[in-house]
């Protein structure tokens, strides 16, 4: 098409003006510049479209960047909690652990104080039947 005709023209051009070593013949730089004129819509087309998709790189790049930044702070905070998380699960762990030690001394308290009247109990009952 006219149009790739026109992207491969721009590239030659491209080529021609970084190297200053190529010499055209007079009827080469006449062909290049009839091409020039009849692609010169196409040529301007490319160009504006390169600018155009330039700019939306430079854009899309900035977008990149801001996410790379919000994805580290997210990464962070996530790691923040994640500590946070195994400081309280370390935290209940040894409330568990001491609570139910402490439970446990009670338990073992009431059954001693419960032995301890089921005698006196005992004991009164063997009182009230030697009288």
């Amino acid at each position: 098409t006219r149009y790739e005709l026109a992207g491969i023209l721009a590239r030659f051009l491209e080529h021609l003006e970084g190297k200053s070593e190529v010499q055209l013949t007079p009827e080469e730089n006449e062909l290049v510049e009839r091409l020039r004129r009849e692609f010169a819509a196409e040529l301007k087309m490319q160009k504006d479209r390169t600018a155009a998709l330039e700019v939306q790189l430079r854009e899309v790049q900035g977008e990149l960047a801001q996410l790379k930044k919000e994805n580290q702070e997210l990464k962070e905070q996530l790691n923040r909690a994640l500590r946070e998380v195994a400081s309280v699960k370390t935290e209940v762990t040894r409330l568990n652990a001491a609570g139910g030690q402490d439970i446990r001394a009670r338990l073992d308290q009431q059954e001693s104080s419960t032995r301890r009247l089921y005698l006196f109990l005992a004991v009164v009952a063997v009182a009230a039947l030697i009288k």
